[in-house]
């Protein structure tokens, strides 16, 4: 009977060694891994722990733990020298980010965030202070089934340009701003304009037929 007591407690003292919380006092990005301090081994800090995330091999993941952070480790049952962090969990000082069990949220320490919610169907983010880049190697596509807006102080368009109805047929363009083109331009259709205003030192090649208001000086080389 004694003997079965004594098992049962080092079974219990070896389970109570198995999980535990503690705070991350180092983090070794090469190898993934952290080290971590227990509150309750009077500040026993633990060997390097890797940390597990979902995939390592052919497809690779991560996002390490930072300073500070409290993390919840799993040791194996031969010793604490060997085991793993299972993951990092909200707590008073930590407070969670969004409170909605229907968004898919990560936000960075700048500020910086992303998230899905699923019950507005809403993708969603924003880059605080940075850049966005996205390179794609052959085919990029956006696809919008209302509209699509593109807002700057300045939109740079590079390459070739072709433009074509939602159907694949002629397409209409709509602009209410000023355009200033530099080099050729060449037109096949029609072109309706209300009013032209051309420089005095322009020059035409061939015969321009203008019905309605113009402000033109002398050309040479054709007519207005």
């Amino acid at each position: 009977m004694q003997n079965i007591l004594e098992r049962l407690e080092n079974l219990e003292s070896t389970l109570s060694r198995l999980i535990r919380v503690g705070e991350v006092v180092g983090v070794d990005e090469k190898r993934g891994s952290v080290r971590v301090v227990f509150d309750d081994a009077d500040g026993v800090v633990s060997y390097d722990l890797p940390v597990l995330f979902e995939k390592t091999h052919a497809d690779k993941c991560i996002h390490m733990p930072d300073m500070g952070e409290h993390v919840t480790c799993v040791f194996l049952p031969n010793g604490q020298e060997e085991g793993f962090v299972l993951g990092a969990f909200y707590s008073k000082g930590d407070a969670v980010p969004v409170t909605s069990r229907d968004k898919r949220h990560v936000r960075f320490k700048d500020g910086s965030w992303f998230e899905y919610d699923r019950s507005s169907h809403k993708l969603s983010g924003h880059v605080v202070s940075g850049d966005a880049e996205l390179v794609v190697d052959k085919t990029a596509k956006l696809v919008a089934g209302v509209s699509a807006t593109t807002q700057a102080p300045i939109i740079y368009l590079i390459g070739n340009t072709n433009q074509v109805g939602h159907d694949g047929g002629r397409g209409n363009e709509t602009k209410n701003a000023d355009t200033m083109h530099t080099g050729s331009y060449r037109l096949v259709g029609q072109l309706d304009v209300d009013r032209l205003v051309v420089r005095d030192d322009a020059k035409v090649n061939g015969d321009m037929r203008i019905e309605g208001d113009s402000c033109a000086g002398t050309r040479s080389g054709g007519q207005i």
